[in-house]
């Protein structure tokens, strides 16, 4: 979760909700252990945790959620449904190593997915936004299309299983070992991109049919 994104309005159009479980990632900060100024270190350490250094981060030009939960109780924002998720324990650690571990992998499935067919998937949400005015949002057939649609469009071509093979952890990084290395990562796109238009494509026909319905 990134607190100035989520707590961010940037128009009516767009918004913003935190997904179940919520993952939570405090910010660090530290004194150097060879800091030249460990004194004034010690005392901005201690600022910041104050009371009214937290209020600080809730200025509107840093954004940032204070761990002093206090400042956070009253306010009528989204933050009082992150305050709901952490009390519902509807929390999920975030694992460093397997970040490390699929950065690559996940890097390289957000180009295939996203960033290569950014302007299909507009596309999509357009369609499905005029169909949602004309029809009804709540109405059964919208839910069950929309339903449909969002799982064509976020489907992966890798499963989580898939994603701990250290092979493919190997072949997906930055360097590869030779030609056939090489060869071997852009079948293995190749086939992600495939997977996806396929996906895409079937959203669009489920559209085509609602539309002309």
């Amino acid at each position: 979760m990134i607190d100035f994104l989520a707590r961010t309005n940037i128009n009516d159009n767009i918004g913003f909700n935190y997904a179940k479980p919520a993952f939570l990632v405090p910010a660090a900060i530290a004194r150097l252990s060879n800091s030249a100024n460990q004194d004034a270190a010690e005392k901005f350490i201690d600022f910041i945790l104050s009371y009214e250094g937290q209020q600080i981060l809730l200025q509107p030009e840093i954004n940032r959620l204070p761990v002093n939960r206090n400042l956070l109780i009253n306010r009528q924002d989204k933050v009082r449904k992150l305050l709901q998720l952490i009390d519902g324990k509807e929390l999920q650690t975030y694992d460093i190593k397997l970040s490390h571990q699929r950065y690559h992998l996940v890097n390289k499935l957000f180009d295939q997915a996203i960033t290569f067919h950014l302007r299909e998937r507009r596309q999509l949400w357009k369609r499905l936004i005029r169909l949602e005015a004309r029809l009804g949002a709540d109405s059964k057939s919208m839910r069950e299309l929309r339903k449909a649609v969002l799982k064509l469009a976020s489907a992966v071509p890798v499963s989580h299983q898939q994603s701990l093979d250290p092979e493919l952890k190997a072949l997906m990084g930055r360097q590869t070992s030779g030609q056939a290395d090489y060869e071997k990562q852009r079948q293995l796109i190749e086939s992600w991109d495939d997977f996806i238009r396929q996906q895409l494509s079937q959203a669009q026909t489920l559209l085509d049919a609602m539309e002309t319905d």
